[in-house]
């Protein structure tokens, strides 16, 4: 598949290791899918172990000269590097769409997002200060100074290939860190057009690498390796903890960002108009594939009928979503079909979207997981919905309301202090709200 782009020299079909555009050692491959309409836009290498060390190593040497460099030097190189991305903008958004799926006009924000993550840690490698502490002592004096923790290896997800990215390149590169980069297996070539443009840039060879290829496989060379001094991913809780157990084996510093609780909170005082487009937002971005989609939605009790069909109504008619070639109006390949249900239990009200014929291709394992969590909270709520029910139908989100009378004991005098947008609520109340509120976790 050709991708229709003005840069060609973007889209590439290697890794990227020491400075170099490689095959994987034993020449194989995996192909990467379009998820609208499944047509292979290419192949990428399948790297295992050796190749991940070869890379370990080369970050390890290009780090050692990278941390010695001036920070105003490393700041002009990121600078560079930022104006790059702004410039190929449009050709980074085509192949985000093209591997990932989501609309053209969400995949041209993300890479502005993300070349804002490059451009801040531009001005901020300047201003990477130690501190002088006053002693304990007459004659003492405390002289902290900041040093870079050397490799850092990052694991990133598919649902923001640049974005996720570029937050962990930029910093480990202001700080004056190297890096080891697996993207995931659905989305290799926006990091692979990230590192040629990095490359571009004067980034030194070594210091970025790219690897494709098997996530345990390579990951577990990451782990296992202690030239990698810090490991840094974004993705599930589960995966999450495994990799926190394999880091302990030698001690690595980590940064994990793992899954996602996001409760969409709607008083009775609500702009009931702003709050129906705020949930639309808050939910469906990214055609509701981020870790803080709202995954629950409380509205207080006088205001859940209007809200409800409001929300359903806008969601039924209005909110639709255009690929970059494919668009509702083509019957045969429509993103977005909803089919949409109600149910109600005692103590709560609940309405599911679910949505057939979705061509994206939504990650059968995400989304078996996803089904589970959100099944084994309705089951220990009473609720019996299912997992029948949902194997009907591709589900692209599940959403779930619940009233509630009060929250937090609002018993404040509100006719003279009414909120006119949906955010501006009392900030007595939202605190006392969030207080009060029990969080849940999915870690156990």
């Amino acid at each position: 598949m050709k991708l229709e782009i003005k840069n060609e020299s973007l889209f590439i079909e290697k890794a990227y290791i020491d400075g170099r555009w490689v095959d994987a050692d034993d020449k194989s491959t995996l192909d990467v899918i379009n998820p609208v309409n499944q047509e292979i836009i290419g192949q990428v290498p399948n790297c295992g172990a050796e190749e991940t060390n070869v890379a370990i190593n080369a970050a390890a040497e290009a780090q050692k000269k990278w941390q010695k460099y001036p920070a105003k030097e490393k700041a002009s190189i990121l600078r560079d590097f930022y104006d790059l991305l702004c410039s190929n903008q449009d050709d980074l958004a085509k192949i985000l769409t093209y591997e990932q799926g989501k609309p053209l006009a969400e995949a041209i924000g993300e890479i502005a997002y993300s070349a804002s993550f490059i451009e801040w840690f531009a001005e901020e490698a300047k201003r990477v200060y130690g501190d002088l502490i006053p002693g304990h002592m007459h004659d003492r004096r405390t002289l902290v100074i900041k040093q870079p923790i050397g490799v850092v290896a990052s694991i990133t997800p598919w649902n923001f290939p640049s974005a996720m990215l570029a937050r962990k390149v930029g910093p480990a590169l202001a700080t004056g860190c190297s890096l080891v980069c697996k993207p995931a297996k659905q989305t290799p070539f926006s990091a692979l057009a990230f590192a040629y443009l990095a490359e571009e840039a004067g980034v030194p060879k070594g210091l970025l690498n790219v690897l494709t290829g098997n996530a345990q496989t390579i990951g577990k060379a990451l782990t296992d390796s202690e030239v990698v001094r810090k490991l840094t991913f974004t993705g599930s809780t589960e995966v999450g903890k495994m990799l926190l157990k394999e880091c302990a084996k030698t001690v690595k510093r980590v940064s994990m960002e793992l899954g996602g609780h996001a409760p969409f909170i709607v008083f009775e005082d609500a702009d009931i108009e702003a709050a129906i487009a705020g949930a639309i937002a808050a939910k469906y971005r990214n055609t509701g594939q981020t870790c803080v989609c709202a995954n629950r939605i409380y509205v207080h009790q006088d205001i859940y009928e209007i809200f409800s069909k409001g929300l359903l109504t806008l969601a039924h008619w209005d909110y639709r979503v255009e690929n970059l070639f494919f668009t509702p109006e083509v019957d045969d390949l429509t993103v977005i079909d909803w089919q949409l249900m109600m149910a109600h239990k005692p103590g709560w009200d609940l309405a599911y979207l679910l949505c057939t014929n979705i061509k994206v291709d939504l990650r059968r394992k995400i989304f078996d997981e996803s089904c589970e969590a959100y099944l084994s909270g309705l089951r220990d709520s009473g609720i019996d919905f299912g997992r029948d029910e949902l194997n009907k139908n591709m589900m692209l989100s599940l959403l779930a309301m619940m009233t509630f009378p009060v929250v937090g004991g609002a018993n404040y005098d509100l006719e003279n202090k009414r909120s006119k947008k949906l955010f501006e609520v009392l900030t007595e109340r939202l605190f006392s709200s969030i207080e009060d509120y029990e969080a849940i976790s999915y870690i156990d």
